[in-house]
């Protein structure tokens, strides 16, 4: 009974809330280092005092730095300079090269030659970076990389052409990617009926013409057939001029120039002879 009684009561939490002017005074300093978080509650009064010292040490610094510049002892481009040379020399440093990659690799899942690339312009020292890459290879494992990346963007309805485009910007290995994409059927379409049906509905209710829909899914042969059926499904008769005629009235309201409209309709792909007919 007392143990039930205990998980009941929840502890208090203690917090320690600044006065007015307390508030007003960090708030102040915050702006001034161009903190846009206002903090306003701090779990002791120690807490607070200490995250007070540290705004006042920045001030300082910030407005000793503002005072140099208006005196003329420094610039804008030489604090810039100072900056990509401290940067610089920081990642000189092999063993601060090696723990920055390890977080890029944990947070963007790059392939090998992405995360040599990108080190690359962090130390142009290639001995380094080739080091530091041979030493983290084994956290990438670009087999299942690449898997993921297939999984992800057939769920997302794209094409066998496309997907290989995306796979190959990503520094893939070339072998790699042919590998993986035999798994897949390459001689039927990826598009999934309901899925594109749902989108090609979206797009018709955003005055999509018909040929600037079947551009987006038809990448590929294999598509057309799909596409077109749902196509002639969803855009009944006259159809097309309707999302026409609320193109032109909608331009019209902008006071955009006929011949500037006219344009506008071609590049969404609304045929010439209907523009001409309801402008």
């Amino acid at each position: 009974m007392n143990q039930v009684i205990l998980k009941l009561i929840k502890p208090k939490i203690m917090t320690f809330t600044p006065s007015k002017k307390q508030q007003e005074a960090i708030e102040k300093m915050e702006d001034f280092c161009l903190i846009k978080s206002h903090r306003t509650i701090f779990k002791t009064k120690q807490e607070f005092d200490n995250y007070f010292v540290l705004l006042q040490a920045k001030w300082k610094k910030r407005a000793k730095l503002l005072n140099d510049i208006f005196t003329w002892k420094t610039s804008f481009e030489q604090i810039k300079q100072k900056k990509i040379e401290k940067k610089e020399k920081f990642y000189s440093n092999e063993s601060n090269l090696k723990n920055y990659a390890i977080k890029y690799i944990n947070r963007y899942f790059p392939t090998i030659k992405q995360l040599k690339l990108h080190l690359s312009k962090k130390n142009k020292d290639n001995i380094i970076v080739k080091n530091v890459v041979l030493n983290l290879k084994h956290l990438i494992n670009e087999e299942k990389l690449i898997d993921s990346f297939i999984y992800n963007l057939k769920n997302r309805w794209k094409n066998i052409n496309y997907i290989k485009t995306k796979l190959y910007n990503k520094w893939f290995d070339w072998n790699l990617i042919k590998k993986n994409l035999n798994k897949l059927n390459s001689g039927e379409s990826l598009l999934i009926q309901y899925n594109l049906e749902s989108k090609i509905k979206y797009y018709k209710n955003k005055w999509k013409s018909r040929f600037q829909i079947s551009s987006m899914f038809i990448e590929r042969n294999e598509d057309r057939e799909l596409v077109e059926n749902i196509l002639e499904k969803i855009f009944w008769e006259n159809w097309e001029k309707e999302i026409l005629k609320n193109n032109i009235e909608s331009l019209k309201r902008k006071k955009i120039e006929q011949r500037k409209i006219i344009s506008r309709l071609l590049s969404k792909w609304f045929k010439y002879q209907d523009i001409l007919e309801l402008i």
